[in-house]
This record gives structure tokens, C-alpha cells and sequence, in this order.
């Protein structure tokens, strides 16, 4: 599996699991202060449109930088992020047909750029990692799904979806 197909995999996957649930629980927040479902994926929008949305090939050296490698080891272990950019919050205005809508019009963004690039091409500047391949861009955006699947699949007392197993997300921890 190329890492564009795992992050359409591992999209679809997040889609379905709040998909899955019944239309009041994608709006509860399992905590106060904490991120519906809903609002998890309005979230990864948000953070694919800031990524995808700047993608341009340019010519440069990528590299497995520290930062790169911190930030996938992170994410694939799910560990609490202490903070969220301001403009990474949902801000709970977008049913889920519209958030994803929106997810499917940036990664159609997202495929163009990885059809065009070329091997070693630079395609979008992360603001913790900086330049990032097509291959990396795809593996930094596969590891922030994972991490949020993680979360959004960890138990949570006093909930229940059809799962048994709705998360509590709090976006100072994530």
C-alpha cells in the first residue's frame, strides 16, 4: 500500500467510525471542554486544508528530519498533544455531510499533488517539520488519523455508542 492509499484508507476509516454512530453522539462531547466526534474530524479538515492547501512542488532537500520522525513516533503512539493552533479548532458549525465534503474536496487537492510530484519534490511545508516529499506529507497526514483513531476508540466511562467505546477527546490533551 503506497502511503497515499494508507491515508484514504485510514480517512475512510475515521469517516465510518463517527459514521457509524447515531446522529445526537456525533455532537456529545464526552467531556466539558472536550471535541464531539463530530468536531475530531472538522479537525483533521482543518489540518489537511492547512497542509494540502499550501501544496506546491518545489525543488529543494527534504529529509527525515527530527521533527518529522518526533512527530510520527507521537502520533503513532497516541500520546495527549498539549496544544492545538487556534486555527486548527473546530468551531462545530458543519453537519457531517458538509465536514465530509470538504474532506474529500481538499484530498482531491491531495491526490492531484501526489500524481504530479516527482520522486524527492517538495510539496508542502509543515510548520513543526518543514519541507516534506509527497511520500512524507502522506505519512505525517496517515499519522495524525491514526493518532485521532486511537483516541476516538479509547473507552470512555458514562458514553456508550454503538461501539461501546466513544471516546473522550480534549483537545488540550490531543
Amino acid at each position: 500500500m503506497t502511503p497515499y492509499e494508507r491515508v484514504q484508507a485510514l480517512r475512510r476509516e475515521l469517516f465510518e467510525d463517527v459514521a457509524d454512530l447515531p446522529a445526537p453522539a456525533r455532537r456529545t462531547k464526552a467531556i466539558p471542554g472536550g471535541w464531539s466526534p463530530l468536531e475530531l474530524l472538522e479537525h483533521t479538515v482543518r489540518e489537511d486544508r492547512m497542509l494540502i492547501g499550501r501544496g506546491a512542488i518545489r525543488k529543494g532537500k527534504p529529509g527525515r528530519t527530527p521533527g518529522l520522525i518526533l512527530v510520527l513516533f507521537w502520533n503513532r503512539n497516541a500520546w495527549p498533544i498539549p496544544i492545538t493552533l487556534p486555527s486548527l479548532e473546530p468551531r462545530d458549525e458543519a453537519d457531517f455531510a458538509q465536514v465530509a465534503a470538504a474532506s474529500d474536496a481538499v484530498h482531491r487537492g491531495l491526490g492531484l499533488i501526489v500524481g504530479a510530484a516527482g520522486e524527492g519534490d517538495i510539496v508542502a511545508i509543515h510548520p513543526l517539520v518543514g519541507r516534506l516529499t509527497a511520500d512524507q506529507l502522506c505519512e505525517v497526514i496517515a499519522s495524525h488519523y491514526q493518532y485521532h483513531l486511537q483516541r476516538l476508540r479509547l473507552p470512555s466511562p458514562g458514553l456508550s455508542a454503538p461501539t461501546g467505546n466513544l471516546a473522550a477527546f480534549d483537545p488540550v490533551a490531543g
